[in-house]
């Protein structure tokens, strides 16, 4: 004999709920999409910002020239245009002028950096260049402006100096390095030294 199958019918009651229980399903996968999508678009829209607006880290005196004297000391600036968490930078010089101070741990707090570890901020001196930097802490960062400081004693001639990233200071989890300027500044003699420096080749030349 065959087993007699019976079909299973809902009673309203039952099968109202569960035509709301699906409807309901439905919005809410809807109303979550939409969520997500919205929440993306605001992450996207906030990541062009912030990209838009990446802090630059330039020569306080980037574009302009500076007269100075044989012997003399310059104290170059770096700045920031906006917050940041931390900075790495080489300053170079090219031409007769040699570095002979930077910023260090000592004077970072000078700058608003707070100090955290010593090895951050300490400046890494090669030929004809200085690396320096800072990391703070996560919150509330660095406001920006005046970051730091190198020295330069001038000699003679025309002197270019620049800034370039550099990539000693360990990248943080709140922050990234930010880019820096291209721009340079140029230490040229005074007239003065010009002048006195053009009497003394005629007097060498008088005496020949």
């Amino acid at each position: 004999m065959g087993v007699k199958k019976t079909r299973r019918f809902c009673t309203i009651p039952t099968c109202f709920l569960y035509i709301r229980a699906t409807v309901q399903f439905k919005l809410v996968s809807n109303m979550r999409t939409k969520q997500v999508k919205k929440l993306l678009a605001v992450f996207i829209v906030l990541g062009l910002c912030c990209a838009a607006k990446a802090t630059v880290v330039s020569l306080k005196d980037e574009g302009s020239t500076i007269t100075a004297t044989p012997g003399q000391a310059l104290v170059l600036e770096l700045v920031a245009d906006d917050s940041l968490f931390m900075f790495d930078a080489i300053i170079s010089v090219a031409g007769d002028a040699t570095i002979t101070d930077a910023m260090d741990s000592a004077s970072a707090v000078d700058y608003g950096w707070f100090v955290v570890f010593d090895n951050f901020i300490t400046p890494i001196y090669r030929e004809n260049s200085v690396e320096i930097g800072a990391e703070s802490i996560p919150e509330p960062g660095h406001p920006g402006g005046d970051i730091g400081f190198v020295e330069i004693t001038y000699g003679s001639g025309a002197v270019i100096v620049s800034v370039a990233c550099g990539n000693s200071i360990p990248l943080g989890f709140w922050g990234q390095l930010p880019p820096c300027s291209t721009g340079v500044v140029t230490i040229v003699p005074e007239p003065a030294s010009i002048l006195l420096l053009g009497l003394g080749v005629v007097i060498l030349k008088r005496r020949h």
